[in-house]
C-alpha cells in the first residue's frame, strides 16, 4: 500500500489508511505500507510500515499539495520501486498520487494495481492555488487517466469522484465513503481544560474545524460572521465563533482579514493546529458546527463526523456537500455572507421555534450517517472487494466487519 503521507499518532494518522490497514490487516492479509518519513511509529495488525527516505530541510509537509509533498514523492517512488525489485506483491494499492506510482509499478513488474482516488487532482491543483500552468495540470490529468485505465479497480470515496472516474476509465469502481470516526463523549477535565483556556464558558459556539486553505471558505465564514454579529447584535454577544486547525501564519492571515470585517476579538476565536484526540471535546463543546467550502467535488471528512455530532451542522450549497446532506440534515446556505447569516442565528438560536428545526436537522443527519457512513458499512465495501481483487472468498465472511459489529475494532498505536 502506497500512502504518501506522514503518519502522527498525537496529531492523527490519516483516518482512511489506517481503517483500511485495520479492516484488511485483521483479515489476515499481509500488507507493507510506504510512506513519507514523518511522524511516528504505529502498530497496524499484519502491516509493516516502510518509511522512505527525506531530504534535508524538509521536517513537515502541510496538505494539499507543495513542492516539498512532490520532493518526497520522487523519494517515496524509488523506495517502493527497491522493494517491488525483491518482493513479489499480489496487489499494490496506491493512494491519491501514490496511485501513479502503483500504475508505473504494476506495468514494470505485472502486478494488479488499485488506484485510491481520494479526490481530483487537477480539481484540488487549481483549489489550492499550487499552480495554473496549462502544461503542469494537462501532465497530471495524463498521468491519472494512464493509471486509472489499467487499475484492476478505482476506489472513490464520493459520487462525484466516481463519476469522475467513470468519464475516465471502463475499470470496476468501488465507491467506498468515509466514515465518522469512533467517539466517546470527552472526559470532564479535557472539557473544563479547553473551555477554560479559551474562555468558552457562558458561550453559544459555532465551530470549524480542519486547514484554512482558500478552498475551505474561510474568508466567507467570517464575512458572514460579520454579518451576523451586525444583523443580530443581541444574540451575537453571547457567541463565540471558533476555529480549530492551521498553521500560526494561517491564523494570522485570518485575524487581520477579521480586523478588517470589523470583528471584535471577543467573538472570535482562533486555537491553531490542536492534538487529534482534543477535536471531539471541541465538538462537544460547541452549539453548532460548519463547513463553509466553496470549491470542490468530494465530501470533507470532516462533514461525517459533524453529522455523527448531534450538533446542528451549516453547510454550503455546493456538491461537496449536497451529494450527502440536504436540508432536512443541515442548513444549506448560498456562498454569500447574508444568507449564510441567517443560518447561523437560526443554527445558534434559543426560540422554541429554532430549538425543534435544529432537534429535527441533528436527528436527520445521525440517521443518514448511521444508515450509510458507519466503519461497519466501510469495512464490508473494502473487504468484498479485496475478496473479488485476490480471489479469495473466504475473505468476504467479513472477518474483520465481524469483530466490529462486537465491539472488538480497536487497536492500541505505540510512538517512538
Amino acid at each position: 500500500m502506497i500512502a504518501p503521507q506522514p503518519f502522527y499518532e498525537e496529531r492523527g494518522t490519516p483516518m482512511n489508511v489506517r481503517a483500511m490497514c485495520e479492516t484488511l490487516g485483521s483479515a489476515g492479509i499481509q500488507i507493507d505500507l510506504a510512506c513519507y518519513p514523518l511522524g511516528q511509529e504505529l502498530f497496524l495488525p499484519n502491516t509493516k510500515i516502510l518509511r522512505a527516505g527525506g531530504w534535508p530541510g524538509i521536517k513537515s509537509v502541510k496538505i494539499g499539495p507543495s513542492w516539498g509533498k512532490i520532493a518526497l514523492d520522487l523519494r517515496l517512488a524509488l523506495a517502493c520501486l527497491r522493494r517491488c525489485c525483491f518482493t513479489r506483491y499480489d496487489l499494490i494499492h496506491g493512494i491519491e498520487e501514490g496511485g501513479i506510482i502503483a500504475a508505473v509499478l504494476g506495468k514494470i513488474f505485472r502486478a494488479p494495481y488499485v488506484f485510491d482516488l481520494d479526490s481530483n487532482m487537477t480539481e484540488q491543483l487549481l483549489a489550492s492555488r499550487f499552480t495554473n500552468s496549462r502544461i503542469l495540470l494537462k501532465v497530471i490529468a495524463t498521468l491519472e487517466k494512464f493509471a486509472l485505465q489499467s487499475a484492476a479497480a478505482v476506489i472513490t470515496v464520493c459520487k462525484a469522484l466516481t463519476d469522475h472516474a467513470r468519464t475516465l476509465t471502463t475499470s470496476h469502481i468501488a465507491q467506498i465513503e468515509d466514515f465518522a470516526p469512533d467517539s466517546e463523549v470527552s472526559d470532564r477535565k479535557t472539557l473544563e481544560q479547553i473551555s477554560s483556556e479559551f474562555e468558552f464558558q457562558g458561550k453559544r459556539i459555532l465551530l470549524y474545524t480542519g486547514n484554512l486553505a482558500s478552498y475551505q471558505g474561510i474568508d466567507l465564514l467570517l464575512s458572514a460572521w460579520s454579518a451576523f454579529i451586525k444583523n443580530y447584535p443581541t444574540s451575537a454577544n453571547s457567541c463565540l465563533l471558533v476555529i480549530v486547525g492551521g498553521s500560526s501564519s494561517d491564523c494570522t492571515r485570518y485575524q487581520d482579514i477579521a480586523a478588517g470585517l470589523d470583528i471584535p476579538n471577543s467573538s472570535l476565536c482562533f486555537t491553531g493546529a490542536r492534538p487529534q484526540h482534543q477535536i471531539q471535546a471541541f465538538l462537544d463543546l460547541s452549539t453548532a458546527v460548519v463547513s463553509p467550502r466553496i470549491e470542490g467535488s468530494n465530501t470533507p471528512l470532516k462533514v461525517y463526523a459533524y453529522m455523527a455530532s448531534g450538533k446542528p451542522l451549516i453547510a454550503t450549497r455546493i456538491y461537496s456537500h449536497t451529494q450527502v446532506l440536504d436540508e432536512s440534515a443541515c442548513y444549506l446556505v448560498e456562498t454569500n455572507p447574508e444568507n449564510f447569516a441567517v443560518a447561523i442565528f437560526n443554527a445558534l438560536g434559543s426560540l422554541p421555534e429554532q430549538l425543534n428545526t435544529n432537534k429535527d436537522k441533528v436527528t436527520r443527519a445521525q440517521e443518514i450517517a448511521l444508515l450509510n457512513y458507519t466503519r461497519l458499512a466501510f469495512d464490508r465495501k473494502l473487504i468484498g472487494l479485496y475478496a473479488e481483487l485476490l480471489g479469495d472468498p473466504e475473505l468476504s465472511l467479513e472477518t474483520r466487519a465481524t469483530k466490529i459489529q462486537n465491539g472488538a475494532h480497536t487497536n492500541q498505536a505505540a510512538s517512538v
